[in-house]
């Protein structure tokens, strides 16, 4: 028989979390760390994180696709070593699946030492085909054994089928060579020699290491049975123990060392379903429950190697149709006649049964030990001297002593001495008579020195031996006993209580019917309690209604419903006739129903009620008030409201909802949430009125806007007093609430245009102040320059009234631009002008402009540099552009130095073009700059060459653009010059 340690392959078996749960042969795995345990450690750990991870995604791979059979991979290591193995899924149950993993060997490269020194170390005869059946290699055992029988032995080189012809049968030979050279391993006996030796053959496939395919076939070959008498003897034993075997109902097995089965008995068919052919071959570690699998495998191990016999191990193994069923398994060794062991023994019992049936036996045990161990009571038994033979665990929580500390003591030396004979005699009745059982409280010893109350019931129990002890059963009722005595001394207090109470108190009973009543009650109801008791609620002697006036339903009564539903009923409001005053009186009734301990179902109820008719009488004249206060309101658009200071409750009427746009869901509304309907900007204006201004002035009066759920905005008045109770603190505020929307836009109206006229007649007395000093100056200077030219007009050559007149002339020129601006500006203020836009090229408007100021232009020797392309083109107001550009150009042309320069460019923008009108003159004070484009101020300021303007320039040219859908800024430096931008839009 091979020593399976001597084979090249090497296997792991790993559970779902990839944790080595057996192995074998690990030195012949590659890459592992020997330093590390195999069994118990993670599969990460055993090998270097490239060949880990490499593993580890083919094991997902078959997570994923849950391939039932396995895959082959080979692997090349940085070294450039290449390694073949399997990997399979072996079994999977509740969610728990397990690995193989199958390492073949591979010759390396160069027939490396590594490789030789395995086979030349192997202990049997060992040899290494091609896949043309020509030797690779082969061990000296091997060369000896063909020595004996061949003249040649065997060469590197040759082939080995003539070596074989020598076998008993040579076509089952070539059998085998052709299944080895399918990638198959497998193990076989064959007769070999003129003098038949038997060799078992196990065959191995050997791949390349760099393309993974097969290359060759490893040959393992051990001696069997050396004399044809042992081996007809032993086959003659095979047939007797098969027979055997075959008619026994429990399976039997011969296993290799390293499981696989050799034999198995018939019986295999009826407890795993499998015929024996099926299983022959086979390893059985594929068929036990992952769970199982190490056990297993220790103790196989365990009698490989020690030959101690395996007396029982209890297991479970797959069926053919993939249940599972319990086996108890022995094993045995088989030893040759060499003290060698050569194969394993096992025979095979289902006790599927027997473990459920043990399983069941444990969960009743663990149910009742459970019980006991975790039983509020306390449970014991006795022997008739009060000896202690059992108590249970909990005794320590309940008196503090542990089972052991009491065990064969006397329970007589834990009770109290009052309660001592009671105790002694009631166990004797039991322990005397079979049928008896004793229930008696009493006082025991708890291990701190205290003494607690116990209940016990106990009876008699005989033991199959015919002892007699007492069973009993205690339960702690210290605080039931406390309770007791204190309900006797609150019974008094209730008592008491119960009399001099102010409200109504009576009691029923589970039938409804009255039991007592206090004094205030009889009072209340005008009847004694004899007139009550006995009586049901709605008795026909008494006179009830409702609200409304209809008489009262008798099962609608709130003692009947407490009892009925089990829970309290709140506020029911009765009128009941009192017939010592022969008239109704009203009261507000709670009722609620009474359990006892542990109880689902009420033993008694009590209602209380107290007289509330003078209220209702007042909230009737509150109400008809109330009415005909809404009736007076209706359609007034006034609310009426009440809030509870203490509760923070808001009552409203309906106009009420109506001003805040809401639906009347019921009578009451919330504080917080009238303020959440209240405009942000005026919730501080309104807490401050509600928190400090009406508690000091008794009052509370503002106005502010609420925003309704459709998003409009109305404006409220509201005004309430305060109304304190007899202590003086304030309890409620009631007032009234109005819409002043139509006031306030009225007033908002009225304010606008007192704006607007306002702003006019500023306008109006601006226009006055410029015509009357302005414009009225020039005239009057000329009107005096003319009348002296009049009266010396005879004194004056002719060039100097033609000088004189030119200078009228400018002077007349100037008063006319003056005036035509003060015309466009009035115009514009007065919204005299409408806005005409049309598509204007800009380079030909700022043309037309420039050629308006040549003479100034030319007097000043200016040079101007227009860069504007010819075809930028705007939407703006043709007259309105060439007044900004008049006006822009001017002011340049006026604050330019002489022999200066100006600048107008353009840079196109999105839908829109900003331009720049810029010069280098005297510039504008940094002060003055932010009142440049104000409304109402002058800003006139003499030129370089003295030239004065209208100060009314700017304000146009931002109106003009700004009506055109444009922006005007400036930006200046003094004695550095100015620059204007203004944008128009190109659409």
């Amino acid at each position: 028989m091979i020593e399976s340690e001597q084979y090249l392959e090497g296997y792991l078996i790993l559970d779902n979390k990839e944790n080595i749960i057996a192995s074998h042969n690990t030195a012949q795995i590659p890459f592992m760390e020997k330093t590390v345990a195999v069994v118990g450690s993670s599969l990460s750990a055993l090998f270097e994180v490239d060949f880990y991870q490499f593993i580890h995604s083919k094991i997902e791979i078959l997570k994923a696709h849950h391939k039932p059979l396995f895959g082959e991979y080979g692997y090349n290591s940085h070294g450039g070593q290449q390694i073949i193995f399997e990997i399979g899924l072996m079994d999977e149950i509740n969610n728990g699946t397990c690995f193989f993993l199958n390492f073949k060997p591979s010759r390396l490269k160069d027939n490396s030492l590594f490789f030789k020194s395995v086979i030349n170390e192997y202990d049997g005869f060992c040899f290494v085909l091609s896949l043309d059946l020509k030797y690779l290699y082969f061990n000296k055992k091997y060369e000896d054994l063909l020595s004996k029988f061949y003249e040649k032995p065997p060469i590197v080189g040759e082939s080995a089928l003539p070596h074989f012809q020598n076998l008993y049968n040579f076509q089952e030979a070539k059998l085998d060579m052709d299944k080895a050279l399918s990638c198959k391993t497998f193990e076989v006996v064959r007769k070999y020699g003129p003098n038949p030796k038997y060799l078992s053959y196990k065959f191995s496939p050997l791949f390349n290491q760099e393309t993974g395919k097969q290359e060759g076939i490893i040959v393992y070959a051990n001696k069997k049975y050396e004399e044809p008498e042992k081996t007809k003897i032993l086959l003659e034993r095979k047939e007797t123990f098969e027979l055997l075997a075959n008619n026994m109902l429990d399976m039997l097995a011969l296993h290799e060392m390293d499981g696989t089965y050799l034999y198995v008995s018939k019986s295999a068919k009826n407890l795993l379903g499998y015929e024996p052919a099926e299983l022959i071959g086979k390893n059985p570690y594929g068929f036990f429950h992952p769970d199982d699998l190490k056990r297993i495998m220790e103790e196989s191990h365990k009698t490989a190697n020690s030959g101690e016999k395996v007396q029982s191990i209890e297991y479970r193994i797959k069926t053919k149709s993939g249940d599972y069923i319990w086996f108890d398994t022995k094993t045995k060794p088989v030893i040759d006649e060499n003290g060698k062991i050569t194969h394993l023994q096992t025979i095979s019992t289902d006790i599927t049964e027997k473990i459920k049936a043990r399983k069941a036996l444990e969960l009743s045990e663990a149910k009742f030990r459970s019980y006991i161990e975790n039983a509020s009571d306390l449970i014991f038994s006795i022997d008739n001297e009060g000896i202690i033979e059992y108590i249970s665990p909990n005794v320590f929580t309940i008196l503090g002593y542990f089972p052991e500390e009491l065990f064969k003591k006397s329970i007589f030396d834990l009770i109290h001495k009052n309660d001592f004979p009671k105790t002694q005699l009631e166990l004797k009745k039991v322990y005397s008579n079979p049928d008896y059982q004793a229930t008696l409280e009493y006082q025991i010893k708890h291990k701190d020195g205290s003494w607690k109350w116990h209940q016990a019931r106990s009876t008699n129990n005989r033991l199959s031996g015919g002892k007699i002890l007492v069973m009993g059963i205690s339960r702690d009722i210290t605080q039931q006993v406390i309770d007791k005595a204190k309900l006797v001394i609150n019974e008094a207090r209730y008592r008491k209580l119960f009399e001099s109470m102010v409200q109504g108190v009576v009691y029923y009973d589970v039938e409804g019917k009255i039991i007592s009543a206090n004094p205030a009650a009889e009072k209340i109801l005008g009847l004694t309690l004899s007139q009550m008791q006995g009586h049901e609620p709605m008795d026909p002697k008494w006179k009830t209604i409702y609200e409304d006036g209809t008489n009262y339903l008798p099962e609608t009564h709130p003692a009947l419903l407490a009892l009925k539903h089990r829970k309290e009923i709140k506020k029911q409001i009765m009128g009941v006739l009192n017939p010592r005053k022969n008239k109704f009186i009203w009261i507000s009734i709670d009722a609620i129903p009474l359990f006892l301990e542990g109880e689902k179902k009420p033993y008694k109820a009590f209602i209380t009620f107290e007289d509330i008719t003078l209220q209702k009488l007042t909230s009737k004249k509150i109400s008809d008030i109330a009415n005909r206060l809404k009736l007076a309101t209706s359609g007034t658009g006034i609310g009426i409201w009440e809030l509870d200071l203490v509760t923070k409750e808001l009552i409203g009427d309906e106009n009420i909802y109506k001003l805040l746009y809401r639906k009347k869901i019921s009578q009451t509304y919330n504080l917080k949430d009238w303020l959440r309907m209240v405009h942000h900007q005026d919730i501080e204006k309104v807490r401050k009125e509600f928190d400090f201004n009406a508690p000091r002035k008794g009052k509370f009066e503002t106005e502010y806007r609420v925003i309704w759920s459709n998003g409009n905005i109305k404006y409220h008045f509201t005004t309430g007093i305060l109304v304190k109770n007899r202590k003086g603190i304030p309890e409620k505020l009631i007032g009234i609430t109005y819409d002043i929307t139509s006031r306030k836009t009225n007033e908002a109206k009225i304010l606008k245009l007192n704006q607007e006229l306002n702003e006019i007649n500023q306008k109006k007395d601006r226009l006055l102040s410029i015509i009357a000093h302005d414009l009225r100056s020039p005239f009057n200077s000329s009107f005096a320059f003319l009348n002296v030219l009049l009266d010396r007009f005879d004194g004056f050559t002719h060039e100097e009234i033609q000088k004189y007149l030119s200078l009228l002339q400018k002077n007349f020129k100037k008063t006319f631009d003056f005036l035509d601006q003060l015309l466009v500006w009035s115009r514009n203020q007065f919204d005299k002008v409408a806005v005409n836009p049309i598509e204007l090229k800009m380079l030909g408007e700022f043309n037309k402009v420039l050629a308006l100021f040549s003479d100034q232009i030319t007097a000043k020797n200016l040079k101007v540099n227009l860069n504007l392309e010819s075809e930028i083109i705007v939407f703006a107001d043709q007259d309105m552009v060439n007044t900004v550009i008049r006006n822009l150009l001017s002011n340049a042309i006026k604050f330019s130095f002489i022999n200066g320069e100006i600048d107008i460019q353009s840079q196109p923008q999105k839908n829109k073009v900003e331009f720049l009108i810029r010069d280098y003159g005297i510039g504008v004070p940094s002060q003055k700059l932010k009142e440049l484009f104000n409304k109402g101020l002058l800003h006139t300021t003499f030129g370089t060459e003295g030239e004065k303007g209208s100060g009314l320039g700017l304000e146009i040219c931002k109106d003009f653009i700004e009506k055109n859908a444009g922006k005007i800024r400036v930006e200046s430096e003094e004695k550095k010059g100015t620059v204007f931008y203004f944008t128009l839009p190109t659409k």
